[in-house]
């Protein structure tokens, strides 16, 4: 009856560490954790250069904008 009773506590310990993903699930799931956060990180480095990129362009168009503004005052003073 011992016996049977060991063989049975064994079994439901087996089919527990199963479930939990085996003797490396820790490991598993920390390397996994640590893979997409690693990829998130690079996500959002290229995200912030695409947007510094743009922020650049949108300056430059601005000073472009104001030196047109400032022509269009004089061409207008001139041909009045």
């Amino acid at each position: 009856a011992m016996e049977k009773d060991v063989g049975t506590l064994r079994d439901e310990i087996w089919k527990r560490h199963k479930e939990m993903g085996g003797v490396n699930a820790a490991a598993n799931n920390t390397r996994l954790l640590e893979k997409q956060s690693r990829m998130l990180e690079s996500r959002l480095d290229q995200s912030l250069v695409k947007f510094n990129k743009c922020v650049s362009r949108n300056k430059m168009l601005r000073k472009e904008i104001d030196c047109l503004r400032g022509d269009r005052v004089t061409y207008e003073k001139v041909y009045k």
